[in-house]
């Protein structure tokens, strides 16, 4: 289905809805999506999807390429809603999926293949099978191999005979026959030995259905434990099986670490059966296939490799060439999956260290590659990727002679890539490459021209999402449709920032509510978002930096924001009581139903009435009077709560506040554990509401309060089997709800009439006076199998009706995240991810839909399509991205251009003009109309904290400590002598200095002057020193060129 990008969130003029009518309120019996664009129009794009290599990826010849995808544009025919495995002809392009049964059909819905190997004449196929909550199949999870000539599929990983148990495994490996699996469990399998213990390693004999346990003695006794994390590696035949462990079998071995063991039938050549292989800590195994080469990822995550079946010492592998850096090293494999008689293997891997400095310019990880002959020898490491990418690349695998190259990446410079999903691609040989570049994507087709997802999940709170009458939701989304963006320090966590947005389920209309102050999607994350009950009024927590003219500039602190929808004026409600923001930001803020208070969590001394101490506290402001209260105190003393704060609520005036706190001195003594708390505000009274029936504190666990409109009820989710009041003892959490008046708790979480509590009831929402209930439980009367559902339960008729009803009835398959309760008790809005619930989407990402009671009928102004309607198709987008070519700059070394004051300066300036270049002109041609975007980059040394490359420290700096002293023993743990800054593992990292360059430009040649000047004004200059320039050029459909780097150099100017 064509789909295209909201543009109207993205421009600065953004129509702003009034609240509707209490009248005009959605009709019920129909399921309607939320996060879309206004109207019916087509929906963001959505089937992009993830690949993924792993290290076993091609065939010998280099012919077959498999990996996994969750693309849903790759065939026709194959299930969107899960991921699959695929196997590329790369001489032919035919492209034919693996995990499917021996006629071609699905082996269910919503499962995950993954982790692709292939056998060396690549006719089979082995793959990991996981079943998700919702999916539906008649398979076990575990490993399978599918031969693609007879079409014949087994499980491999398990007991011993045809019929063994199936056992949960960890990452199993497929010899190079295709015929053999080693793998590691925690299960005590059964073989042809006896029972086997937790971890332990295996191999299977696909031929003749034989399980063996390697881990034992001559005398088949246990002898250590396997990491069973970790892959092992298996030979070409299948008879020689690398693992990593700690075993006491050997006499010398006492340092309790894990290394490598091989498990074979080669005595005549020395190797232990079984026997230690290595000497210290090992993290990652690899064997070559003719099981002559044993190689594995050791101490400081550097490679190591030691010939099997002669006497020699280890080696180590990865060795960088002249100037270049250690780096994590990870990806290890022996390639190709050869017979003994072979050719000689190669070694690849992936490093984030530079081991080859001239090429290697990202700092990033690249796919490096070396053969045994020059193992330990600087400066013979290839490189296989460019080096100068924008993401990282993932594990990889390349032909014997080199001509194939294969890799995953996730990066925005890539065809069809973006820089969150992960796509496979092949790298070509220079003199082969298109026009196009040498990287070729072949995860995805390559016509139309591929594009990355603008889609994204969506997150609804579970409460004050949805104003009384059910016509306005607020939620928050990381599509790229609606303006969310692809920050650096979110893109190592696999995910966009997010921005805040409201639709209006009478008119269609949704609209952007995290605005700049320019109109535009705030630069930032902004979440959790809640509603006043009239629809007018929007509170969410955001990092941007532009939503008001004080906002703070501190990164990825959050605070607290109000939009007034009727105005269109945003205003920050965290202030100290100097009216600056909170110093340290807030974690939580919820808006009461009148708009008019605002509760929110913060730790440390910024808010008025703060106490002095290091708990998170909840308090109340009144956004008229700005008055900021303490919320969280005690009965009678009114000393702050002596714990942590959670999970804030408010009734509709603000006058009561629940809260959830593990403090010992607000009325539940005797226990921290989490208790629920009601305060009025008011009256400074703080009652302890989530009681046991026996009145003792440590028999309740209580979170997740949700108050009532009107004050008189609470919610809550109980966890406690002792907690009584009907509480089962063998179905899971569940939701209570009690009459603050009446003292009296009733368990409420019931999906079925008056039958037996639910399993797994959580997540409560009440309406405004309390009497409908919104809440989260297990379908049926199995524990999750469709995971998490939606349910309304009238508290007077004891009545419950499932809300989240995929579009033929039913409960959803994949199940529901959060749910929120309209004011008036008739509607229900949740998140899912299930694709069977209408709307147009598939299951790639979550999304907010909106279910009300009442009889069928159609929303005015075309808001849903819930019951399954495809909306109309718009004209196809402009999916041709702008290119940027011939791009030079006037001079590559120059001064900066210096600001003229009067004629003497003027003629000074001339002057030195003639002797340096002041500035330089970057001339190129542009292949459209575009926005271009020049930021001017430095590459810097850095040291490698877990995946990132950081700014290094000074050697022989201290480090000091909280008091301002120079403290000895700080400067030590960070590495201050110089002897600590040579062990740290050094990097490159590349730092945007500014970006001084922005203009729209018509297609055709053009030029851009610099004059090494940027800021406001161009006040600041570019100190002397090498710099590269970064192009970006996006056209008005939001298509993004690939970026063009031209290096310079800034010097002084002449004397």
């Amino acid at each position: 289905m064509p789909r295209t990008r909201l543009l109207a969130l993205l421009g600065a003029a953004v129509s702003l809805v009034t609240a509707a009518p209490a009248a005009a309120a959605p009709s019920g019996g129909q399921t309607f999506l939320l996060d879309r664009p206004t109207g019916a129009a087509p929906l963001p794009w959505d089937g992009a999807g993830r690949a993924s290599l792993s290290t076993q990826p091609l065939s010998a010849d280099g012919r077959w390429l498999v990996f996994s995808s969750s693309s849903d544009s790759l065939l026709q025919g194959d299930d969107d809603s899960g991921v699959h495995v695929y196997r590329l002809d790369r001489q032919t392009g035919a492209l034919a999926q693996v995990d499917v049964g021996a006629d071609g059909s699905q082996l269910g819905l919503g499962l995950q293949a993954d982790g692709a190997e292939v056998s060396a004449d690549g006719d089979r196929v082995g793959f990991m099978l996981t079943t998700p909550a919702g999916a539906v199949t008649g398979l076990a999870p575990g490993f399978y191999v599918k031969q693609l000539s007879s079409g014949t599929l087994e499980l491999a990983t398990r007991a011993d005979g045809a019929g063994g148990a199936p056992a949960v495994v960890g990452a199993p490996a497929l010899s190079g026959n295709g015929r053999h699996v080693a793998f590691t469990t925690t299960a005590p399998l059964q073989t042809a030995a006896g029972a086997g213990r937790a971890q332990d390693v295996y191999v299977r004999d696909l031929d003749d259905g034989r399980t063996t346990r390697l881990d034992v003695d001559s005398d088949n006794r246990a002898v250590g434990s396997v990491k069973t994390n970790a892959r092992p590696a298996i030979d070409f035949d299948g008879d020689v099986v690398a693992w990593i462990g700690d075993y006491a079998r050997d006499p010398n071995e006492h340092d309790g670490l894990d290394e490598v063991y091989v498990e074979g039938s080669r005595r005549a050549q020395g190797i232990p059966i079984p026997g230690r292989a290595t000497s210290g800590r090992a993290y990652a195994v690899a064997l070559a296939g003719n099981d002559r080469w044993l190689a594995w990822i050791g101490p400081s995550d550097q490679v190591f490799a030691r010939a099997l079946g002669v006497r020699g010492d280890q080696i180590r592998v990865d060795v960088p060439g002249p100037d270049g850096r250690d780096g994590i090293d990870y990806g290890l494999s022996f390639e190709p999956v050869a017979a003994a008689d072979a050719a000689s293997p190669r070694l690849d891997f992936v490093s984030s260290g530079t081991l080859d400095h001239d090429r290697d310019l990202n700092g990033l990880d690249d796919l490096y590659s070396v053969k045994p002959a020059e193992f330990g020898q600087p400066g013979h490491v290839q490189m296989l990727t460019t080096g100068t990418g924008d993401g990282h690349v993932a594990p990889g695998a390349a032909a014997v002679d080199g001509s194939v190259v294969v890799f995953a990446e996730a990066a925005e410079d890539l065809p069809g890539g973006d820089a969150l999903a992960r796509q496979v691609y092949e790298r070509l040989p220079a003199g082969s490459a298109p026009p196009q570049g040498r990287d070729v994507l072949r995860s995805r087709p390559s016509s139309p021209p591929p594009l990355p997802d603008e889609a994204g999940d969506a997150a609804l709170r579970t409460h004050h999402a949805v104003s009384d009458d059910g016509s306005r939701v607020v939620f928050s989304s990381r599509a790229a449709a609606f303006g969310a963006v692809a920050e650096p320090q979110l893109v190592v966590l696999g995910y966009r920032s997010s921005q805040v947005l409201l639709r209006d389920a009478v008119s269609g209309e949704t609209t952007l509510v995290s605005r700049s102050l320019g109109g535009r999607p705030a630069l930032g994350t902004s979440r959790l978002a809640t509603i006043d009950g009239a629809g007018r009024r929007v509170a969410f927590l955001s990092s941007a930096h532009d939503l008001v003219p004080d906002s703070p500039t501190r990164g990825g602190i959050s605070h607290a924001y109000v939009r007034d929808l009727d105005s269109g004026v945003t205003t920050l409600a965290d202030r100290t009581t100097l009216g600056v923001p909170l110093p340290g930001g807030v974690v939580d803020a919820v808006l009461s139903g009148d708009g008019r208070h605002l509760a929110y969590r913060a730790v440390g001394p910024g808010p008025p009435e703060a106490p002095a101490d290091i708990y998170t506290h909840v308090y109340l402001v009144d956004l008229d009077s700005g008055r900021t209260t303490l919320v969280d105190r005690a009965p009678g003393s009114g000393l702050p709560g002596s714990g942590d704060a959670t999970d804030v609520e408010l009734s509709r005036d603000g006058s009561r506040v629940a809260f959830v706190s593990d403090a010992r001195n607000l009325g539940a003594p005797g226990t921290e554990d989490p208790q629920v708390y009601v305060r009025d505000v008011a009256a400074g009274t703080t009652t302890w509401v989530s009681v046991p029936q026996d009145g003792d504190p440590r028999h309740a666990l209580a979170s997740m309060p949700s108050l009532s409109g009107d004050g008189t009820r609470i919610a809550f989710y109980q966890l406690d089997v002792a907690f009584g009041w009907g509480m089962p003892a063998d179905r899971g959490g569940q939701v209570f709800v009690r009459d603050l008046a009446a003292a009296t708790t009733t368990l409420a979480s019931v999906t079925d009439g008056a039958g037996p509590p639910a399993f797994d009831g959580i997540a409560p929402s009440l309406d405004a006076d309390g009497s409908q209930l919104a809440f989260l439980a297990a379908a049926g009367d199995s524990p999750r199998f469709l995971g998490y559902q939606a349910y309304l339960r009238d508290l007077a008729t004891g009545a419950t009706t499932l809300m989240s009803v995929a579009a033929g009835g039913g409960p959803s398959r994949a199940g529901v995240r959060y749910a929120s309760a309209s004011g008036d008790g008739r509607c229900v809005a949740f998140d899912s991810a299930s694709g069977d619930l209408g709307g147009g989407y598939g299951p790639d990402y979550v999304h907010a839909y909106l279910r009300c009671t009442g009889s069928a009928g159609d929303i005015p102004g075309g808001g849903g399509g819930g019951d399954g309607a495809v909306p109309p198709v718009a004209a196809a987008r402009d999916r041709t991205a702008p290119r940027i070519t011939r791009a030079r700059l006037s001079h590559r070394s120059f001064a900066v251009v210096r600001p003229a004051k009067g004629h003497r300066r003027a003629a000074a300036s001339r002057a030195r003009r003639r002797a340096v270049p002041a500035g330089t002109k970057i001339a190129f041609r542009l292949s459209e109309a575009a926005r271009v975007t020049g930021a001017v980059e430095r590459t810097l040394p850095g040291e490698r904290r877990g995946r990132r490359c950081v700014a290094a420290r000074r050697a022989g700096r201290p480090a000091r400590s909280s008091r301002g002293a120079v403290s000895a023993a700080g400067a030590a743990r960070r590495g201050g002598s110089r002897r600590g800054a040579a062990k740290r593992k050094r990097c490159t990292r590349v730092v945007t200095v500014a970006t001084p360059l922005t203009a729209s430009l018509r297609a055709g040649a053009r030029s851009l002057a610099f004059s090494g000047r940027y800021g406001r004004g161009g006040r600041r200059a570019l100190a002397p020193g090498a710099y590269r320039l970064r192009l970006v050029a996006r056209d008005r459909a939001g298509n993004s060129s690939r970026p063009v780097r031209l290096a310079f150099t800034v010097v002084r100017a002449a004397r």
